[in-house]
């Protein structure tokens, strides 16, 4: 039994000398989780312009997924566009999707390593999209 013990701490020992005691391997944490759209239902009819967003949504969701970062990152600031013009029984809805849009492109510029268009993108946006500016900026501080 002995002998099976000092034979485990030898191997232990042998991994360890051949990684280095203090090795580092990169790890690879992936892209980071993406928010998820969503789509409002009600007694009122929902403005077609939340079907339009949702296509270009899971379109850049598709690009995110294949690792098409920059193509993901442009198409979810175009999803929140669409959503722009959306006024009266649905406008919280849209703010609250434009967020998700937002916060999705700013992790796909960033997987693609692109934060001078994340900061331009997202600082113009925030010029056109006075509902969701103080997110604009929070997001964009956080890419500094």
């Amino acid at each position: 039994m002995r002998g099976v013990a000092v034979i485990l701490l030898l191997g232990v020992l042998v991994s360890c000398a051949s990684n280095g005691p203090l090795s580092r391997r990169p790890v690879d944490l992936g892209p980071a989780s993406l928010q998820l759209y969503s789509h409002p239902s009600g007694t009122v009819p929902v403005p077609v312009a939340f079907d339009e967003a949702e296509v270009a949504f899971e379109r850049a969701r598709t690009d995110y997924k294949a690792r098409r970062y920059a193509a993901a990152a442009d198409g979810f600031v175009a999803s929140a566009r669409l959503l722009r013009g959306v006024t009266g029984d649905y406008a919280d809805a849209a703010v609250a999707d434009r967020s998700v849009c937002y916060t999705n492109a700013s992790h796909a510029f960033a997987a693609a390593k692109d934060v001078p268009g994340a900061k331009r993108a997202l600082t113009e946006a925030a010029r056109e999209d006075p509902a969701c500016t103080e997110e604009l900026h929070r997001l964009v501080a956080e890419l500094e």
